[in-house]
């Protein structure tokens, strides 16, 4: 199975792009681990905290490293 770390680019609630993920996580299930690596409690890029990253990034970094692939949905 591929394990895809998949970000969804709007953090509304009622996102279209998230509804559109969650539906192809469901129809390919059984073919694809697909984990929503969420931005919400990213911090802003910020180079001088890049040595040591809040444990945001550090999650982020982390989930994105373990996937096999990668899926970017933005309007």
């Amino acid at each position: 199975m591929i394990k895809v770390a998949a970000l969804v680019g709007s953090i509304r609630k009622d996102s279209y792009n998230m509804k559109l993920t969650q539906f192809i996580k469901e129809r390919y299930k059984d073919r694809l681990d697909i984990q929503i690596v969420t931005i919400r409690d990213l911090a802003y890029y910020d180079q001088d905290i890049e040595e040591e990253a809040p444990a945001s990034v550090q999650r982020f970094k982390a989930e994105v490293a373990d996937a096999d692939a990668f899926l970017i949905r933005h309007a």
